[in-house]
């Protein structure tokens, strides 16, 4: 971990046990060398979203949970501006924004002074959010961003899969269990899309299935968790929500659908979605808890298709609760 300093104009190093004189000019050499591979990337790993690959550009940026963050840290403990990285002299460091938490490089919090992010380091954001730094070349950091998307992304629509989806939901539990927030389960379905396959052949089908995936996708919130589920269907993780809330967000995601004039094959049609909604509050059973709001938001799925489709239900005990 280096602070802010000048380099000294000569170091001395020890190779095969002898001592060896560096110059300014063999750092300088070192440096010219290492210029190839200036891309930061910071590789999450912990956290809802583990693995995920954030690009830092020369500017820096600002990590954090939300408002005017450049990049986004959705993890309960980080601060909504939790921390900045900025690049001076040609290296980054980063600095805490008096966060609640706290920032740290190797385990050293970071207060007024910037600290330098060296290659390898442990960058913490409170006791949740944890990455490591790498210093990568376009190629590798191309590479990377990749290897993220397969593992992480649905090659088709571009939503999260279901592996990142189960990933998400238990942590997502974990989070609202310690904190006793409220967690909201959407699934939607898109309705007859058998038929439209079809009609039209599974080519013009997948088109319709990425746009209906896009006008979901537009109508939630920033923070909300959005994954391709299975064939024709998606969910929503809805953090903070309460029912009503899930509702709302439900609600929204529906009419974006039915509104819209999709063009299929060779003809402008209508698509509509059924949804399930579901919530959980004050858990105390993590284990079932994942098992528990998926059952229920696909028991309200179902409601919402055999009642005529294109509606939002909601689960309660005796599924009675429906909005048109």
């Amino acid at each position: 971990m280096e602070r802010l300093s000048s380099l000294p104009p000569t170091q001395t190093s020890v190779a095969w046990g002898r001592p060896r004189r560096i110059t300014t000019a063999r750092v300088a050499a070192v440096e010219l060398r290492d210029s190839a591979r200036d891309r930061l990337s910071l590789i999450m790993l912990t956290g809802p979203t583990r693995g995920e690959v954030i690009h830092v550009p020369e500017d820096g940026l600002v990590l954090g949970r939300g408002g005017a963050s450049g990049a986004l840290v959705d993890v309960s403990d980080v601060s909504r501006e939790h921390a900045r990285i900025v690049r001076i002299g040609g290296h980054f460091f980063v600095t805490d924004l008096v966060s609640t938490n706290g920032t740290f490089v190797n385990g050293t919090r970071a207060r007024q002074e910037p600290i330098r992010l060296l290659n390898g380091a442990r960058l913490s954001l409170g006791s949740q959010a944890r990455f490591v730094v790498r210093y990568q070349c376009d190629m590798e950091a191309s590479l990377s961003r990749d290897l993220y998307r397969t593992a992480m992304r649905d090659g088709l629509t571009s939503a999260y899969n279901r592996r990142a989806f189960d990933l998400r939901l238990q942590s997502e539990i974990q989070e609202a269990a310690l904190s006793g927030r409220p967690l909201g389960l959407l699934i939607f379905d898109v309705d007859f899309f058998k038929q439209l396959n079809d009609r039209w052949g599974h080519p013009a089908g997948d088109e319709a299935l990425c746009e209906v995936a896009n006008r979901l996708r537009l109508s939630l919130r920033r923070r909300d968790f959005f994954a391709r589920y299975g064939g024709e269907e998606f969910a929503v993780i809805v953090r903070d929500a309460t029912l009503a809330v899930a509702l709302e967000v439900a609600e929204r995601c529906r009419l974006a659908v039915e509104s819209h004039r999709f063009v299929v094959g060779q003809e402008i049609t209508n698509i509509t979605v059924s949804v399930g909604v579901s919530c959980l509050t004050d858990i105390t059973d993590e284990d079932g808890a994942a098992s528990r709001i998926l059952v229920n938001a696909d028991r309200a799925l179902y409601r919402s298709k055999n009642e005529g489709r294109n509606r939002v239900s909601v689960y309660t005990n005796n599924l009675s609760d429906e909005m048109a």
